[in-house]
């Protein structure tokens, strides 16, 4: 087990860490939920849209209602501003590929720099020699590489061509 996040908490996370355990006795006891924590984990989608099509995708399949886009670096900056004196832990991840985002970088450098332990998820489908470099040069703390299986990410996924990827990454 990797616990090198452990150098990132802070005593505003440790303290926050503390209200939020002692919250949840509050509520058994008097039922009444109280919410005296800040979250130290942060989970960040920067991307309302994604290239793969998966079939469980929502933002694929038009299942989303809200607009499809990218988040900017003045939204992201105004994120972490409030919850760097309490946060530790950021993953750029969930439904869109973070790295269809131009910016990626950028918003990496930034966290790491508000001392945040970064985690990026992508799906590594537009992973050009740019986006390499880029990831390098700006390395998050753990890097996923998520693309579903060899033998089944073409039936899985469609258009993505498995090759091309093994290229780029070799």
């Amino acid at each position: 087990m990797n616990l090198s996040y452990i150098n990132y908490i802070t005593p505003g996370c440790v303290l926050y860490l503390i209200l939020v355990g002692l919250s949840y006795p509050f509520l058994v006891v008097l039922w009444k939920p109280k919410d005296w924590g800040q979250p130290v984990i942060l989970f960040i989608e920067p991307a309302k849209r994604c290239n793969f099509q998966c079939p469980e995708s929502q933002s694929c399949f038009g299942a989303l209602t809200r607009k499809l886009g990218y988040m900017i670096f003045e939204d992201f900056k105004k994120i972490i501003y409030e919850i760097r004196e309490h946060a530790f832990y950021i993953k750029i991840y969930l439904q869109g590929g973070p790295n269809l985002i131009k910016e990626l970088f950028r918003l990496l450098a930034y966290a790491r720099e508000n001392k945040l332990f970064t985690v990026v998820s992508i799906n590594g489908s537009v992973l050009k020699k740019w986006t390499f470099d880029g990831i390098l040069e700006n390395a998050p703390h753990k890097l996923i590489f998520s693309i579903n299986g060899l033998d089944m990410c073409h039936n899985f996924t469609k258009d993505v061509r498995i090759n091309s990827l093994r290229s780029e990454v070799n």
